[in-house]
């Protein structure tokens, strides 16, 4: 998907906004990709107050994003799915309950939704449609032919829809990115940052499962000490 490097080009019209003034370059690093991506989704989404949203997969790049938005900017109660590792840093993003994968199915639970956000692909709309409120949606951000036919059938079958997002970034929600987190309705989680001469280890580390919060390139020693 890209590279990294110490000085990036862009069109002084891009997705560009300043920096929250109350983060570390660090904390602000981690804000902008799942942030934009999560206000695009919870739009598709129709999501709002007293809806209620499960996040399958709460705690990768996005899900923390949409936790902390659904609740706090939406004002929707939420839920999450994710490993036993993480419990409870999901939990302190302000959902509940929180469920362990790794020990039972979200879908075999009595609780229903309004909009299940899966981040990952691994559900289908045939096992998530039993814990779909009428008119309900199921919303995949990683999706392929299958997901893409269960949208098309949905479209037109039924009262409770899957639908294949697709997000673009825009400059409006970067700049609303920076005033929820200056607010206090949005929070940076770092995990672990790394030098960029460190990139590869910092791809096995966020790779190998136990991460809890973004993992961070540091571009250059003038950045990580201010």
């Amino acid at each position: 998907m890209g590279a990294y490097a110490e000085y990036l080009r862009m069109s002084e019209d891009g997705v560009l906004a300043t920096m929250p003034h109350n983060l570390t370059y660090e904390q602000a690093a981690a804000i902008p990709y799942g942030t934009t991506m999560a206000l695009g989704l919870l739009r598709k989404a129709r999501i709002g107050p007293g809806k209620r949203v499960l996040v399958v997969g709460a705690s990768g790049g996005i899900g923390p994003a949409i936790v902390q938005l659904a609740r706090n900017h939406f004002g929707a109660e939420v839920a999450g799915v994710c490993g036993a590792a993480r419990l409870d840093y999901v939990r302190s993003l302000g959902a509940h309950p929180v469920i362990d994968y790794t020990r039972e199915d979200f879908v075999d639970r009595s609780e229903t939704y309004d909009v299940i956000i899966e981040i990952l692909g691994k559900s289908s709309f045939r096992r998530c449609r039993r814990v779909l409120r009428p008119n309900g949606r199921l919303i995949f951000v990683s999706f392929k032919s299958k997901q893409l036919l269960q949208a098309l059938w949905t479209a037109v079958v039924g009262d409770r829809r899957a639908i294949c997002a697709l997000v673009t970034e825009r400059q409006e929600d970067l700049v609303l990115a920076r005033r929820l987190v200056e607010a206090g309705q949005l929070t940076s989680v770092v995990d672990r940052s790394f030098p960029l001469e460190q990139a590869a280890e910092a791809h096995r580390y966020a790779e190998n499962g136990a991460k809890t919060g973004a993992v961070v390139i540091t571009v250059s020693p003038e950045a990580a000490s201010r």
